[in-house]
């Protein structure tokens, strides 16, 4: 009678020992990768709260557990959104080019009416920028009640903005020089410059109609000089009122 193979029987059960401990292996590795894209997913939709990322975010962890490949597919649709509301932005702002034309149009302008010496166009990072000069133009040292003659400024200002049919936002920035002003009405040159850039903004809302969801004001005080304060030709240059025609648009809210 033949005798077992003693080192058959062993191969044999080393072997399926080995396949045994693979399978666990790839489980193991399996529910770790599932693991992963969940967090993922989770990371995703804290970055960017609303309810359209908690009900995606609900079907791609379900989707995660039950079926891989319809977490794939939802994982792509997030990503083809992302990509389309980056276009949308992108998409906002007007080319370096636009913004050029719009300019040379504006100078064009300012030369017709002859505003030379009260204004300045420029473009810059913010936008296009029609700085008014307070001292001959707005306004009277350390006061935010506009001239008379500003008024008829502004006037053509509104006019050249209503002409050109804008879409960008308007902000109006109001700057000072770094002598200090110390009164009751403007303890300092934070409330003499945000006054100062009210001041114009109400006028194109309230004389010229302009739309206000459009229009924003903010004051720098004396921190954003255009030249250093190092003498009064200096110094009256810095004192100024920016309009600017922003590089981003606004939601369609109504038309200037």
């Amino acid at each position: 009678m033949p005798q077992p193979n003693v080192f058959q029987k062993k191969t044999t059960e080393h072997k399926a020992h080995e396949a045994t401990g693979m399978m666990r292996w790839l489980l193991t590795y399996a529910d770790m990768i599932t693991l992963l894209f969940v967090m993922f997913v989770v990371l995703f939709a804290i970055a960017s709260v609303n309810t359209g990322k908690y009900q995606q975010l609900s079907a791609a962890i379900q989707a995660a557990f039950n079926n891989p490949e319809k977490a794939q597919e939802i994982e792509a649709a997030m990503e083809k959104e992302k990509e389309g509301k980056e276009g949308k932005k992108t998409r906002t702002e007007p080319a370096p080019d636009s913004m050029k034309k719009l300019k040379e149009e504006f100078v064009q302008a300012v030369d017709k009416e002859k505003l030379q010496g009260q204004l300045h166009v420029f473009v810059d990072e913010r936008g296009l920028v029609i700085s008014l000069i307070t001292d001959n133009a707005l306004f009277s040292l350390g006061e935010a009640t506009m001239k008379p003659q500003a008024k008829g400024i502004l006037k053509k200002v509104a006019d050249l903005i209503r002409r050109k049919k804008l879409t960008q936002n308007i902000r109006i920035e109001g700057h000072t020089c770094d002598l200090p002003i110390l009164t009751a009405q403007f303890p300092s040159n934070w409330e003499l410059s945000t006054a100062r850039a009210t001041t114009v903004l109400k006028y194109l809302v309230e004389k010229e109609r302009l739309n206000p969801y459009r229009l924003s004001a903010a004051g720098y005080a004396h921190y954003r000089p255009l030249l250093q304060n190092i003498s009064e030709k200096n110094r009256a240059r810095n004192r100024r009122v920016d309009i600017i025609i922003t590089r981003e648009n606004k939601k369609k809210i109504g038309s200037m």
